[in-house]
């Protein structure tokens, strides 16, 4: 009996996890490849360089930019886990480091990446602008 119910779990779980990470790739941009999905047999592997970000902070009423070197270690972990999991990867420690560092009212986010465009077949360069007071 044990048998047969972790067999058929298994079956279930094989069954869904290809519509699962469908859902994840197509709504938050999850990494194919970290979720051994046969998604990821169509997609190209992500490099570190398709993965870009821009980092500004207010004060006094105007944007300034910010060098990645003021957050380096924040800005390298945010850049891996948003490779990694999309959008599902927040910036919000990222953010809380660049206002501790710059003593700022807000910080901006700027990620821009180079994916594959599954409707048109061209490689794409998306732009998300991310605000955290």
């Amino acid at each position: 009996m044990i048998r047969r119910r972790a067999a058929l779990a298994l079956l279930v779980f094989v069954a869904l996890w290809p519509v699962a990470t469908l859902v994840l790739q197509a709504q938050w941009g999850v990494d194919p490849w970290k979720l051994m999905s046969f998604g990821m047999y169509a997609a190209p592997a992500r490099r570190l360089d398709d993965l870009q970000l821009s980092l500004s902070v207010k004060r006094g009423g105007g944007w300034q930019p910010l060098a990645q070197a003021a957050v380096a270690e924040e800005a390298a972990r945010f850049l891996r886990w948003r490779r990694t999991l999309g959008r599902l990867a927040s910036p919000e420690r990222l953010a809380r480091a660049m206002l501790a560092a710059t003593k700022a009212e807000e910080a901006r986010v700027e990620v821009q990446w180079i994916r594959l465009d599954a409707t048109t077949a061209r490689v794409v360069l998306d732009r998300e602008l991310l605000e955290v007071r």
